[in-house]
């Protein structure tokens, strides 16, 4: 019988190379919103970045690529459900159930222990 104030014990086992995949994924997930925030708040090192790795020499093309990924690169990364039903839809696996293909938990995680807002705090 359960009484009020009782607390119900629950093991879960899971194997650990699937506890090794959520902890890559979650340091990925970190590292990408980590360099999202830095390319909010580090321009310079932003527009070098950019520069090193689309090796361009033009300045003006440079800055139209930090200027778009300022507009479309989102602080909080999560795959809108709109976006794979269109892209399930054109690909015709319209039956396919959505949480077989994209998982928000780790971002969801993420923006609970509230380390998006920890990076873009300002100083």
């Amino acid at each position: 019988m359960r009484g009020e104030g009782t607390c119900e014990k629950k093991v879960v086992v899971v194997a650990r190379t699937h506890v090794c995949f959520i902890c890559r994924s979650l340091l990925r997930v970190r590292g990408h919103i980590e360099g999202v925030a830095a390319h909010h708040f580090q321009k310079e090192k932003a527009l070098k970045a950019i520069a090193k790795y689309s090796r361009l020499r033009d300045p003006k093309k440079v800055q139209q690529i930090y200027q778009d990924s300022m507009t479309y690169l989102e602080k909080v990364p999560r795959v809108e459900p709109e976006a794979i039903l269109s892209i399930l839809e054109f690909m015709g696996k319209r039956d396919v159930a959505l949480e077989k293909i994209a998982d928000n938990s780790i971002v969801d995680r993420l923006v609970r222990e509230a380390f998006v807002d920890k990076l873009y705090k300002t100083p």
